[in-house]
Formats: C-alpha cells, sequence, structure tokens
C-alpha cells in the first residue's frame, strides 16, 4: 500500500515480525523507520536491555516504562547506523508503530510516550505513523451475549456491529509530521499529573498538511 491513508503494506507486517519477537510480558511493540519510497532503515522492539528479561511479575510490568528500552530509541539506533544511513536526508524518513498481541497487529492510543517523540523529534523523522484505537461505534441492538451482534433486520441482513458487551479493538492508521507528534504528546501528558506546557516553536507549524507518497 502506498496511499497517504495507510504506510506501506511490507513496512507494516516488518513491523509486526520486530514487535512479536518482544519479550516483554506488559505491551509488545514493534516499530521500522523507511524511506519515501519504503526502503527500511531500522527496526527495533521494545525490552529489557540484555542480558536481562522480563519476568511478568506485576511488579515488572509497573515500572516497565522506566526499566524497558523502547521500540522507537532501538529503531532510531539502527536507523544513525544503517548503511543507507549516508544516502538519503533524515527528513525523508518515516516511522510506524504497532501493538501486537497474540501475532497480530492491535489498536494502540494516541501518542503519550514523552521520550520517545521528544527524540523523533530531535532526529528531524519527517512523522510518525499510529495504528490508533477508533471512536467506539455501536450497535442500538441490545444483544445479551457475544462481541458481535448478530440481530436481524427486515431484509434478513445481520446487524455485525460490536455490542456494548463486546471488547472494541477497532483501529485506524493516523500520521503525524514528527512536530506535531510531539505536541500531541505533550498534551496528552497533560492531562494526566503532570502538566509540561506547549513550547513555543522557533518557525510556523502546519498540522494540516498531507501526510507522505
Amino acid at each position: 500500500m502506498t496511499s497517504m491513508h495507510e504506510p506501506f503494506d511490507h513496512m507494516i507486517e516488518k513491523a509486526r515480525q520486530v514487535g512479536e519477537r518482544s519479550h516483554c510480558e506488559k505491551s509488545k511493540r514493534g516499530v521500522v523507520i523507511h524511506t519515501r519510497v519504503g526502503r527500511l532503515v531500522g527496526c527495533g522492539k521494545n525490552g529489557m536491555p540484555e542480558p536481562f528479561l522480563c519476568d511478568g511479575t506485576d511488579e515488572c510490568k509497573s515500572v516497565c516504562r522506566y526499566r524497558c528500552v523502547h521500540a522507537e530509541a532501538r529503531a532510531l539506533a539502527a536507523a544513525r547506523m544503517s548503511k543507507h544511513a549516508d544516502y538519503h536526508d533524515v527528513y525523508e524518513l518515516d516511522l510506524v508503530h504497532v501493538k501486537v498481541v497474540d501475532g497480530e497487529i492491535v489498536a494502540s492510543g494516541p501518542p503519550s510516550c514523552l521520550p520517545c517523540a521528544r527524540e523523533i523529534l530531535d532526529a528531524n523523522l519527517h512523522g510518525v505513523w499510529l495504528f490508533e484505537e477508533s471512536p467506539a461505534v455501536w450497535c442500538n441492538h441490545r444483544s445479551p451475549t457475544g462481541e458481535i451482534c448478530s440481530s436481524v433486520d427486515a431484509d434478513g441482513e445481520k446487524c455485525g456491529m460490536w455490542t456494548r458487551t463486546g471488547k472494541h479493538t477497532t483501529g485506524e492508521w493516523k500520521f503525524y509530521p514528527s512536530e506535531e507528534f510531539y505536541v500531541r504528546t505533550l498534551q496528552n501528558q497533560s492531562t494526566g499529573i503532570f502538566v509540561f506546557g506547549i513550547p513555543i516553536p522557533s518557525k510556523k507549524i502546519d498540522y494540516d498538511k498531507e501526510p507522505p507518497r
């Protein structure tokens, strides 16, 4: 896929494969960095720095974000050491981030990791692709069981939408220029116990510009 609405298919699959190899028991993540024409430059998965391993305990999960190396950090390090690093403008690079559960890509939340957003912006990457959770859309039927509503209309068509008793894990690809990714992360972090504020940029940022392709 090379449309402006989704990353390249082979980059999505590579990110999935990388994330599947993560040893993190809390949340497996995979990241790839590629050129605007879909050439892989670097990849990385999240997890403890070697030789340490995640033990899957509640204590380990509670401090995961502090102990683990994030997938973005490893992908950026790999990109800097890539044999192709001298043959492209870093601003031409995009990053694809995925969350993997049982070998499949699932939707995750919006930009929220400040260390990663800071490093991505400082590296001057072009932008970030996230597979984000779609706004929940539930059916109006009161199906008592199941995740997918099996109600049938007058024409014999099944509803097929998610019921309120089921999980809602659908998602959509969203592209963020690196500057916007950083600002959105600050905004999302500021809704918690920390309030960072939004710095003043040295140049005008156009958040409405189209993603690459």
